[in-house]
């Protein structure tokens, strides 16, 4: 018995030099983790940013769907695709804005439909088409096609119907449009104009000038911040 406790005495050196290995050998993966995971967020960071002001009034000129006062304090300019279901939670976040939210924000709609998604493109000339006869039918219409009671986006067709049926829009003058083709370089500039900017999927906003990737579920809490630096800097 004394023998075998002299043994495993013994082999208490080699068992805590092997705890030790496999303790630095945890280490080094996770500090490997985090480093991969501090690029990421640096890359990220780098993706977004604030754009020049020449660049910024390019975002605004135009005719493009508009929602809220000139004047607003904050300007949100998005680019979107009908068929992104990030795009569709951005839209229920920005539906669900406070009244005083919305009564200090202007949001701009710009088209940047993904050649991955089948319908996005005949989707965004026939809402461009209902924005060119009434900006307020356009935003019952995209707040429809991310409508929360179905988890698919409507078709071409369902939009197009829904759109005829408002008192507001002419459907003989949609349909031209439409079968025309009459705003397809009007998307067309929309899309130019994001990859000119670096928008390369969707969603992405536009805030004041500065560039937000992805859906924001913090976007009040961000509004508040640029409007209350804005104040500081007397910029608002």
């Amino acid at each position: 018995m004394d023998k075998i406790k002299v043994r495993v005495l013994d082999l208490l050196p080699l068992a805590f030099l092997i705890v030790s290995l496999c303790g630095n050998l945890v280490l080094a993966v996770l500090l490997e983790r985090e480093s991969v995971a501090l690029t990421a967020l640096k890359n990220e960071r780098a993706a977004e940013g604030t754009i020049p002001l020449h660049a910024l009034m390019s975002l605004v000129e135009g005719q493009p769907p508009t929602l809220g006062a000139r004047d607003a304090p904050v300007t949100i300019v998005l680019f979107s695709d009908f068929e992104c279901p990030y795009c569709r939670a951005l839209a229920h976040t920005i539906q669900s804005l406070s009244p005083e939210h919305k009564k200090q924000t202007r949001i701009i709609f710009r088209q940047f439909p993904l050649p991955i998604h089948q319908q996005a493109a005949i989707e965004a000339e026939i809402a461009t088409c209902v924005a060119k006869q009434s900006d307020a039918v356009f935003w019952e219409l995209y707040y429809n096609t991310f409508s929360p009671a179905s988890n698919l986006p409507p078709s071409a067709s369902e939009m197009l119907e829904y759109a005829q049926r408002s008192p507001k829009i002419r459907a003989s003058q949609l349909l031209a449009c439409v079968d025309k083709r009459e705003s397809r370089a009007m998307v067309q500039h929309d899309v130019n104009l994001g990859k000119d900017l670096g928008v390369s999927g969707t969603p992405t906003m536009f805030i004041n000038g500065r560039r937000i990737i992805g859906n924001r579920g913090d976007l009040p809490e961000l509004l508040d911040a640029i409007i209350h630096e804005d104040e500081l800097t007397g910029r608002n």
